[in-house]
């Protein structure tokens, strides 16, 4: 089933929320008309959710929070909710490599890894630019806490804590330590 709505991006936000609030499923296709003195040039966005968590953000031109920061800067859009639509992983996989995980491949992370912050990036304009659960889960990222006390620490299920954690970690915020 297709949600059809033309909209300014105040409620499109408000949409968003509303998705994850109630974990849906599907991809959130956006078109967004720019005019200019003599021309207009449409931009083209989607959003993919799963269970009410954002797994990837795309436009024509951009993947992931630059997408979204993108998107977010559309003064007047036109969306389409498709639920149920699943993320194209190999699309992605082959077009844009370096936003899949590149985690340690030998002893995959588990319940039990640590993780840590890199000193250098524990700064106010790294803080600033993450999203407030990745900001609450990058500062317990001290090398002494395990994924599972992170996610107790947060009350964050471990998927949540994982997604988090591998955006942290192809960001090069982050490093794996042991577990």
């Amino acid at each position: 089933m297709a949600i059809v709505q033309s909209l300014f991006t105040k409620h499109l936000t408000q949409t968003l929320h509303q998705l994850v609030l109630n974990r849906q499923t599907g991809l959130m296709s956006i078109e967004h008309v720019e005019y200019s003195e003599h021309t207009a040039r449409t931009a083209r966005g989607e959003i993919y959710f799963a269970d009410g968590e954002v797994v990837l953000v795309r436009t024509d031109h951009e993947v992931g929070v630059a997408a979204l920061a993108r998107i977010q800067g559309w003064r007047q859009a036109n969306y389409t909710f498709y639920e149920d639509a699943t993320v194209p992983l190999d699309n992605i996989r082959a077009s844009h490599p370096q936003n899949i995980v590149d985690m340690p491949h030998t002893n995959a992370p588990g319940k039990y890894a640590i993780f840590r912050a890199y000193p250098s990036t524990a700064t106010p304009a790294t803080m600033k630019s993450l999203e407030r659960r990745e900001r609450i889960v990058f500062a317990l990222l001290d090398g002494r806490h395990t994924v599972q006390d992170v996610a107790r620490l947060t009350h964050l299920n471990d998927v949540s804590i994982a997604r988090i954690l591998v955006r942290l970690y192809n960001q090069g915020f982050i490093e794996y330590i042991q577990g």
